[in-house]
């Protein structure tokens, strides 16, 4: 399905929102530091980067979300950020 920026939102460096979505979606294969209780500084250092990253992947792209086995998959153009 096709998605206008507005119907992501990123929550932290490995999960989105998407609109009309009750829970969040983790990212196939990422898995980054959390900013949410993080375990230490320099976690939390890495987990706020990290978000940035992915908003600026989303912002950048044209996003389309793929539905695999129950599972979510990102893409933008024909790099997959799954």
């Amino acid at each position: 399905a096709s998605l206008s920026r507005s119907d992501i939102a990123v929550v932290d460096g490995d999960t989105i929102q998407l609109r009309g979505e009750a829970n969040g979606i983790r990212l196939v294969e990422f898995n980054t530091p959390e900013t949410y209780k993080p375990v230490c500084r320099a976690g939390l250092d890495l987990g706020r980067w990290a978000t940035a990253k992915l908003k600026q992947m989303v912002d950048q792209a044209a996003p389309r979300i793929t539905r695999f086995r129950g599972k979510f998959a990102l893409r933008r153009g024909h790099d997959a950020l799954s």
